[in-house]
Formats: C-alpha cells, sequence, structure tokens
C-alpha cells in the first residue's frame, strides 16, 4: 500500500508526525520524507505543535480578517467550540490581539475566559498559523554564569547557549517542555530571549 494512502487520514493540524506515524503503522524516517515531500508539493503546510505554554504574536496579515466577510465565516465556523454558543467576529479579534510576547496561551485562556466558551483554541491557534495572522515566538534560555551542577544536568547547561530553543531542548534531551520551563524560569542565572 502507498505510504501516502495510509499517512493522509492522520494528517490532522494536530497529530505530530510521531503519532501520524504510529497510527498509520508506517516507520517514522519514511513518514517524516513523505509529509516533506506533501509539503513541497503545496499539499499540506507544517505548524509548530499546540501546547499551552506556546507564547504567539499577531503579524499585519490579521488585517486580511477583518477585510474579507467570507474569511471571518470560515474562520469562525472552524473556532467554535462544538455544542456551545457560536463566537462572534469580537470574540476571535480579542483573541488573537491577547497574543503577545509575553503571553503563553493558557494565560490568553485565563484572561479571556467568557470567548474560550465559544471558542477552541487550538482551533484558534490552527487556523491562525495557517494563514499566517499570528506567528509563534520561541524561548531561547541563556546561561548567564555558573549554577549548582546538580540544579543543571550537563547534558542540558551545554544547550542553554541561545542558541537552542526550548522545543529543541526538549526534543534532543527527552524532557517535558512544563518541566523545562519551570526549572529555567526558576533559575536567576538562566534568562530567556524571546524571538
Amino acid at each position: 500500500m502507498c505510504i501516502y494512502l495510509q499517512i493522509i487520514p492522520y494528517i490532522d493540524g494536530f497529530c505530530h508526525v510521531q503519532k501520524i506515524a504510529t497510527l498509520a503503522d508506517v516507520d517514522v524516517e519514511l513518514t517524516r520524507v513523505a509529509l516533506q515531500d506533501l509539503s513541497m508539493s503545496k499539499l499540506i503546510q507544517f505548524i509548530s505543535i499546540f501546547q499551552y505554554s506556546n507564547i504567539y504574536t499577531t503579524t499585519s496579515n490579521l488585517v486580511s480578517l477583518m477585510e474579507n466577510e467570507k474569511l471571518q465565516r470560515e474562520c469562525l465556523r472552524f473556532v467554535a467550540r462544538t455544542g456551545r454558543q457560536s463566537p462572534t467576529l469580537h470574540d476571535v479579534m480579542t483573541l488573537y490581539c491577547g497574543m503577545a510576547a509575553d503571553v503563553r496561551v493558557r494565560d490568553l485562556c485565563i484572561r479571556y475566559q467568557t470567548q474560550i466558551t465559544r471558542v477552541n483554541e487550538q482551533k484558534l491557534v490552527q487556523f491562525g498559523l495557517l494563514h499566517k495572522w499570528i506567528r509563534r515566538i520561541y524561548s531561547y534560555p541563556i546561561m548567564t554564569s555558573s549554577t549548582d551542577p546538580q540544579k543543571i544536568p550537563n547534558e542540558l547547561r551545554k544547550m542553554l547557549t541561545g542558541q537552542h530553543h526550548t522545543d529543541e531542548i526538549c526534543c534532543k534531551l527527552s524532557i517535558c517542555t512544563e518541566d523545562l520551563i519551570t526549572r529555567i524560569e526558576n533559575d536567576p542565572n538562566i534568562i530567556i530571549c524571546r524571538k
């Protein structure tokens, strides 16, 4: 059976490469290559994995949502929570405009609880990324001075140079994102550059 036919049913904007490979019962490397082929053919787009610890900011492209009524309807339909009152354009714009360099998705959800009851935040982020209305801001931890070696393992210490973002560190060291963020934010010798 063609690899593409095996993996396509699992490409939903939420599953990561390894999960797609597992669900399709296909080797991870073959899945990665097939997904790259689909991307090069402009059949799919890659977006970052959704996490409540992620930070996003709006781009100047967000104005297209205000100018295009068809796109507004499509967006409202896509981001609506099943079985809830339909969101308004005001709800969606409030959430997008609440995204900033120091606001995690988790904080956005807490701050705008009323809007979140009508808007699926995962789909909001996905739709915004696909239309280039928002972009992900990555965190690059930098160790500024020595810290207790027992507090920061050597393999992690080597990556705290400002050249590796937290997603990369987590993948390479098999560390949970929340654990890494807690560790680096609680260490006064580590600063975070966001870009």
